[in-house]
């Protein structure tokens, strides 16, 4: 999806109508994407945020065309869902104005998937719902944002930077900005010593200790004492188990070692190293075991039935190493 749009922007092809909405950064990220691509200064712009949304007014923008340049874009974005009636009618003038274009961004819990059903009909329009990005989406944008602020960094760093604030793009972002005032060729180190994580525990050396049974009551106390989002850990190691169960099995198959290969993208030495550990002294049947029990973990956790979230996080983490 995100590379449709990109391919989009890179030949020129513009719809009358974006609909945006899902993963909030994803969300912001093309949304200035796009809304640059077609008005490059901005000053031809109209943005109407959130219960500055008048019907009315955008309809008539949509309708006028630009005095001071040949684009003439409405940007909105809204955590309502906009009624049918009224997004028919900013879509066809849109559509009739070879000027104007409009892009609405929609954010919160609304009922934007029947929006999405409604857009979909209408003339000239792309929709699109973000999900969370794997770690090669994720790194594919977090290079082109470091392009943009001019950043240069070693190989390593942006892996280095993503693990850092534990694949967290709006952390990641504001990091960027803040590493390019630097003026200086970024490392992990210097992403050490200038950045700060939302908590002590570096998931990666985490998940290796827990995969290779060894102690971790002192991190899975630090995770639980820092108020940290307890399904995001849960959903991360999940993730990270099926690339160390996708390079077990690609290794048995064809002895190839090559974890870029395999999952997609160059992770750092360290990393790399790490999971290829876990995946060649553990075996297939045990990794499996831990990916489906970790699957209960996160259904029990999101439900109404455990009441000591923190306590049953730290116990059934404990548990895993039962199954290796």
């Amino acid at each position: 999806m995100q590379n449709e749009i990109s391919k989009d922007l890179a030949n020129k092809k513009f719809y009358d109508f974006y609909m945006f909405f899902g993963d909030p950064f994803l969300v912001d990220f093309y949304t200035n994407e796009v809304s640059k691509a077609i008005d490059s200064s901005g000053e031809s712009t109209s943005k109407i945020y959130f219960d500055e949304y008048d019907f009315a007014y955008c309809k008539n923008r949509l309708l006028e065309s630009s005095l001071f340049s040949p684009k003439n874009l409405v940007l909105i974005k809204t955590e309502k869902v906009i009624p049918k009636k009224e997004l028919d009618e900013l879509c066809a003038a849109a559509n009739s104005n070879p000027d104007s274009f409009l892009i609405i961004s929609c954010y919160g819990d609304g009922d934007f998937k029947t929006m999405q059903t409604n857009v979909k009909k209408l003339k000239n329009s792309s929709t699109h719902r973000f999900y969370t990005p794997n770690e090669y989406e994720a790194l594919a944008i977090l290079r082109k944002l470091a392009t943009q602020a001019k950043l240069e960094c070693a190989p390593d760093s942006l892996g280095f930077l993503l693990n850092f604030h534990r694949n967290d793009l709006s952390l990641c972002a504001t990091d960027i900005e803040k590493l390019a005032i630097l003026n200086e060729k970024i490392t992990p180190q210097i992403i050490k010593n200038h950045c700060f994580s939302l908590t002590s525990v570096a998931f990666d050396d985490f998940f290796h200790a827990l995969m290779m049974k060894q102690n971790i009551s002192n991190d899975l106390a630090s995770i639980v004492q820092s108020a940290d989002n307890l399904i995001f850990w849960i959903s991360q190691l999940q993730n990270n188990l099926q690339q160390v169960i996708m390079i077990n099995a690609h290794i048995k198959l064809t002895g190839n070692a090559d974890i870029s290969e395999i999952i997609g993208f160059k992770p750092p030495p360290k990393i790399a190293n790490q999971k290829m550990q876990i995946a060649t002294k553990n075996k297939t049947s045990s990794l499996i075991a831990v990916l489906n029990y970790l699957q209960e973990v996160e259904l029990d956790l999101k439900s109404s039935k455990i009441d000591d979230k923190e306590g049953y996080f730290y116990s059934s983490v404990s548990k895993i190493s039962v199954f290796l």
